[in-house]
């Protein structure tokens, strides 16, 4: 760039610069106390972007493993509450159902054995009772016992 094509733009500290710049590139030993220095300075930016960069990555790392331990802790604890409540309704439910179902199923045999000895009492064969109401003779031996004390 020469001198004629900076003063077109004709601000004084452009034409100031410019003139520094031609005396030390005149000068071989200003010349390398510039570059030396400019070189300081880049080096000194450089330095200063990689901590920043460096800064940046190890902030991010660390916020990244403090979410993820907070978001596990709350999800097990979320987790496990809900899994809990819903065992307990499912065991409720399960031990309901299991319960009524073995009343059931104690109430037909009791109402079967009570109409054997109905049945026994009136003068029924135990066989016969054994084939009318689907239950062994072995089941039925002891109300035979029963009847014959009564």
């Amino acid at each position: 760039m020469t001198q004629e094509q900076t003063s077109k733009w004709a601000k004084p500290e452009i034409e100031k610069a410019w003139e520094e710049l031609e005396k030390l590139s005149k000068d071989p030993k200003l010349r390398l106390l510039y570059d030396s220095r400019m070189k300081q300075i880049l080096d000194e930016q450089a330095r200063h972007d990689t901590a920043i960069q460096e800064g940046l990555e190890k902030g991010l790392q660390q916020g990244l493993e403090q979410g993820l331990e907070k978001g596990l802790q709350q999800g097990l604890e979320q987790g496990l509450e809900k899994g809990l409540q819903q065992g307990l309704e499912q065991g409720l439910e399960q031990g309901l159902e299991k319960g009524l179902q073995q009343g059931r199923e104690v109430g037909i045999k009791e109402g079967m054995l009570h109409s054997a000895k109905m049945l026994l009492e009136a003068g029924m064969a135990l066989s016969e009772i054994s084939k009318l109401l689907q239950v062994s003779e072995e089941e039925l031996q002891p109300l035979l016992s029963e009847s014959e004390q009564s």
